[in-house]
């Protein structure tokens, strides 16, 4: 009595075997709507509107204040696991380096003791028996040695622009929502509108509503949100005209002000003491930072594509 042949025996690739290759089988790609982008405004680890908003210096990814900080010390309990993890095994190491020295000498030993005796030594063509694995030793250095961080980084950094992350490096993130003037009241109302993905901010020179269709601009370290235009507008220094008579020499240069709180955004060029250089690298570097936006999924803007690599193998 024969039975029936399996889906994945033949061959050649049937129309039904072709069809699963599509959706469930080898590299796939799916194209992001607009449902799966975050709303400006929002937590990147909660996926929520962002409470007590706080944002990272180096790629302007939004955070609660709550959730970055659990996360950090999640992954500070992680790297003092693996340090230990690490020194219990070069203890390990430093342990097998010794029995196989004393393992060594005790060879040494029983061989003279049989030349003195009269004995024949064992004949050994030096090879161990078929059976014996030969290559655990070197599997296991070579798993062992993989690189780990020893700092925590950003959660939401992609693999190319790994950067670190730290309590003293947030940003304390204001958005201007108007008619609002209690801390309280602001982060109850900076609720994420889910029909456009907008939040209730808006900019505070133009008044207009802070959107996942415009950049938004992060003011360190005051931590005002400008969008770009009044930032290119109010804010960064205008580039001098051909028609212009005379060139601007560095000390007639504009200061870069924040428009909405006049802080200095360029910091202090020149360090008098040299004693507080310790001190400064630990403080955030002031300047302008974009927010991240993974835009509207429009026309290709922000990262409208996931794939997955992988083989299909046939049985």
């Amino acid at each position: 009595m024969s039975h029936s042949k399996r889906n994945t025996s033949l061959a050649f690739f049937t129309n039904y075997e072709r069809d699963q290759l599509k959706d469930r089988w080898g590299s796939q790609k799916a194209r992001l709507t607009r449902e799966s982008f975050l709303p400006l405004g929002a937590c990147h680890l909660c996926l929520q509107s962002a409470r007590e908003p706080v944002a990272c210096r180096d790629g302007g990814h939004l955070f609660c204040r709550e959730c970055a900080v659990t996360n950090l010390l999640a992954q500070t309990k992680e790297i003092k696991r693996l340090e230990k993890e690490d020194e219990r095994r070069r203890e390990e190491e430093a342990q097998n380096e010794r029995e196989r020295a004393d393992e060594v000498q005790e060879e040494v030993v029983r061989g003279f003791e049989k030349t003195m005796t009269g004995a024949d030594p064992e004949a050994s063509n030096g090879s161990q028996p078929f059976w014996m694995p030969a290559s655990i030793e070197a599997a296991e250095t070579a798993s062992n040695t993989s690189p780990r961080k020893s700092h925590p980084t950003c959660p939401s950094a992609s693999s190319k622009d790994v950067h670190l992350l730290s309590l003293k490096l947030l940003i304390t993130v204001n958005f201007n929502i108007p008619g609002s003037k209690n801390k309280e009241l602001e982060a109850a109302k900076s609720k994420t509108n889910a029909k456009d993905g907008a939040t209730e901010a808006t900019c505070p020179s133009c008044n207009k509503l802070l959107s996942s269709n415009s950049k938004a601009i992060l003011t360190v370290p005051c931590g005002h949100v400008i969008c770009k235009v009044c930032v290119d507008q109010f804010i960064r220094p205008k580039p001098p005209l051909p028609t212009d008579k005379y060139e601007i020499s560095i000390d007639e240069e504009e200061p870069l002000l924040c428009c909405v709180c006049q802080t200095n955004l360029a910091g202090d060029k020149e360090r008098k003491k040299e004693g507080k250089k310790s001190k400064e690298k630990s403080k955030v570097k002031p300047g302008l930072v974009e927010l991240s936006n993974q835009g509207t999924g429009f026309a290709g803007g922000g990262k409208a594509v996931v794939d997955k690599g992988g083989i299909a193998f046939q049985c």
